[in-house]
């Protein structure tokens, strides 16, 4: 029982944290060795949002430690948090709040630990993640939002049979997997790129695939995979391209498989000591596996003609290691204040003697950013490691705002050495995304052809879906995510369609509101065809909350209507009676319109954002696809509506003068009342809350009821600056492929 001296101190203590934000514990250390010291925490230390020093929970008596509950609201530890030797503890409730560890993270021998979901905030461990001995861990889930680790050991683990959630990593210091007997495949590193030192996987019994360390291309110190009885293949490995320290294979006695190491060995042209910097030391592995000799006798490898080959694997050169270097949450970062001279290595030439070329070609895309108050300068240049250097190519770098360098060189094959990107990167900048593409042979020659959008303008004008017909890449950066994707584009048409294959990224940067989506964008492969003949039909049809009511050319679906209404008696309401979701657009009087700012769709600057399954989507003009400033020109075609009828950036020309195209929707009793407020209106003014305030008024704008016209005989639908944005409707027939 508390002692009014204690409750007093206790209850001065909540009323000065309900008016003080980020308050901290002033301790340099802090054990907690009993269940009740832990449930006093915050009489004894403080109700605190920051702890100064480090954190230990260690009981001091078996069995005495139950819950963390006691420490609850602590959301920054400046020093290490160490969780060791607790024997009934079976979940960190109580580290909810948790976002950042100052040093390291340790989760060591807690024999009843077997769920750490509660670090689901946990953001940031900038040492050693530690968790090893705890016999009843058996999932790693819980720490999936962790976006910077130090060292990354797992260790002694028995039950831990799947290691999850660090799809956000993109580079480490160090990656240690031993002794844990029931992990069976390495999932959880399926985006990570750079580890600056040492990566070992030892021990582990079950360990049968490695196949998602696809990504994995720099090393900076040894690679060690030893004793993993399961492990017959390395497929996965096939894009590490410099291991720094040794390379060590050893007594993994089903493995025969060691084909992803033939280029990271060198057969046939290059020595391995371009690629590994210290001994290599492979024994007592099945044969084909028994050492570097057998690998590449038995290799079927016929060089990478076949394959198209991207690395986005970059480390300092000058200095040979530099911790200004920081390949982090936003990308890769200078900290220094004087540049470094990074190189991004290219995946050697091919092996194979009877390519069909004799070329290869590079695509280099790169964007950067000044993190500084001044305009900086980005240098990069192409060479190879053992030839010519090419003239270096510049852009300059503003002030938080993203810039592109884009370079494509179909260069002559040498066999003998690598292509590298060499990139001097002033100081307090930042590259946020780097694409680095080699094509060999056949594929270099095709390549040549596959257009790479990234942030293009378009200026096609032509009203013939077939005219597009190509392949299309291009690089899209999540910027609330931190996060690049790859947009895929192909057009082909026959003498009756067109058809648009997608995977649903755009060619911009995305989710740059400053708000993040609430749905995340992932890649959502679709196929649209439309006719490459529509007619107008004497009708017009609705659109429609089932089917999609476009599909521009950079892959991007248009949505136009949402699902929000108003409907005040619904208890998901807000105070002006309207609810986000579960409205259907022929039952509705009122229906939300999404680019109403005070509506709260939360879209970002290209008037778009994602739906539950990941897909991005307009709902408005993208203002980024066609100039939306005058150069009395007119706009060109930027997409193709659902009754295929193309769609047309804003300025067309009048009488050879361009000028944007009006709208032949207006507000409502001139933006007048809607009068009082009830079960079926909403009241207030018609302010285009809704789709409902507005009335087409023939021949009051340019356009249509359905936002189009005719220009020069041929009808299309124009992009405008108000309601309804791109289509009111449609005029042609819809194709079924539209339908969601």
């Amino acid at each position: 029982m508390l002692s009014v001296k204690n409750i007093l101190v206790f209850a001065t203590l909540i009323f000065s944290h309900s008016a003080i934000a980020n308050v901290n514990c002033d301790k340099e250390t802090v054990i907690l060795k009993t269940q009740s010291e832990i449930d006093s925490f915050q009489l004894d230390y403080g109700i605190c949002d920051v702890l100064l020093g480090s954190l230990t929970i260690r009981e001091s008596v078996d069995n005495n430690i139950k819950d963390l509950l006691g420490i609850n609201g602590l959301k920054i530890i400046k020093g290490s948090l160490v969780i060791e030797s607790n024997n009934s503890l079976k979940t960190l409730k109580g580290l909810e709040s948790l976002v950042t560890i100052g040093s390291n993270l340790t989760i060591f021998s807690n024999s009843s630990l077997s769920d750490i979901n509660s670090l689901s905030n946990l953001i940031r461990v900038r040492g050693t993640l530690l968790i090893d001995s705890n016999d009843a861990l058996n999932s790693s889930a819980g720490i999936e939002n962790l976006k910077q680790i130090g060292k990354l050991q797992i260790r002694n683990n028995d039950t831990l049979d799947e290691i999850s959630s660090f799809s956000n990593l993109y580079g480490i210091t160090e990656l240690d997997i031993y002794n844990n007997d029931a992990l069976s495949s390495l999932s959880a590193f399926e985006n990570l790129v750079n580890v600056s030192g040492d990566v070992r996987f030892q021990d582990n019994r079950v360990l049968s695939d490695i196949t998602e360390l696809k990504t994995l291309s720099f090393i900076g110190g040894g690679l060690e995979i030893n004793n993993n009885s399961s492990l017959s293949s390395l497929t996965g490995l096939e894009g590490v391209i410099s291991i720094s320290g040794n390379l060590k294979i050893t007594s993994n006695s089903q493995l025969n498989d060691c084909e992803a190491l033939v280029l990271l060995l060198g057969w046939p042209y290059i020595p391995s000591e371009d690629s590994v910097g210290g001994s290599i030391e492979i024994t007592d592995n099945k044969s084909g596996c028994s050492s570097n000799n057998d690998i590449l006798a038995n290799s079927s490898y016929e060089g990478p003609e076949k394959y198209t080959i991207h690395t986005s694997s970059c480390k300092a050169a000058n200095p040979a290691s530099s911790s200004a270097l920081q390949s982090k949450e936003a990308g890769l970062s200078n900290t220094d204040d004087s540049s470094i001279d990074i190189i991004c290595p290219v995946l050697r030439a091919p092996i194979n003697h009877d390519l069909d070329s004799s070329e290869v070609l590079l695509d280099i895309a790169l964007q950067a950013m000044s993190k500084d108050s001044t305009v900086s300068k980005l240098s990069c240049e192409l060479t190879q490691s053992h030839g010519d250097t090419l003239k270096p190519k510049e852009i300059n770098l503003e002030p938080n705002t993203l810039a592109s360098l884009e370079w494509k060189k179909l260069l002559p094959i040498n066999k003998t050495s690598d292509y590298l990107t060499r990139c001097s990167l002033p100081p307090n900048t930042l590259i946020t995304s780097i694409k680095i593409q080699a094509s060999f042979g056949s594929q270099a020659n095709h390549a040549v052809s596959t257009p790479n959008i990234t942030d293009k303008i378009f200026k096609n004008t032509s009203l013939d879906c077939a005219s597009y017909a190509n392949n299309y890449t291009g690089i899209a950066f999540d910027q609330g995510r931190s996060k690049y994707f790859s947009s895929s584009i192909s057009i082909t048409a026959n003498d009756d369609k067109c058809v648009i294959d997608t995977n649903g990224i755009p060619n911009h940067e995305f989710n740059d509101s400053g708000i993040n989506f609430v749905n995340n964008v992932n890649t959502v492969n679709r196929s649209f065809s439309f006719s490459r003949k529509p007619m107008l039909l004497d009708s017009v049809t609705q659109l429609s909350q089932s089917k999609w009511d476009a599909i521009m050319l950079n892959g991007v679906t248009v949505d136009l209507l949402s699902a929000g209404c108003y409907r005040p008696n619904d208890t998901k309401a807000d105070s002006l009676g309207n609810v986000q979701s579960g409205c259907l657009f022929n039952e509705e009087k009122w229906l939300l319109d999404p680019l109403f700012e005070s509506n709260n769709f939360e879209t970002d600057s290209h008037n778009a954002h994602a739906q539950p399954d990941g897909t991005y989507h307009y709902h408005g003009n993208p203002l980024s696809m066609f100039e939306n400033e005058s150069s009395n020109q007119e706009s060109p075609i930027i997409g193709f509506a659902a009754d295929g009828f193309p769609i047309s950036g804003s300025f067309f020309l009048d009488n050879g003068i361009a000028r944007k195209a009006l709208s032949s929707y207006r507000l409502k009793n001139e933006g007048g009342s809607r009068l009082g407020r009830d079960d079926t209106n909403p009241g207030g003014n018609y302010d285009g809350t809704y789709i409902q305030d507005y009335e087409y008024i023939e021949d009051s704008g340019d356009l249509d009821e359905c936002n189009g016209m005719v220009v020069n005989g041929s009808y299309r639908y124009y992009v405008t600056e108000t309601y309804p944005w791109i289509l009111g409707c449609f005029r042609g027939d819809i194709d079924d492929s539209f339908e969601k």
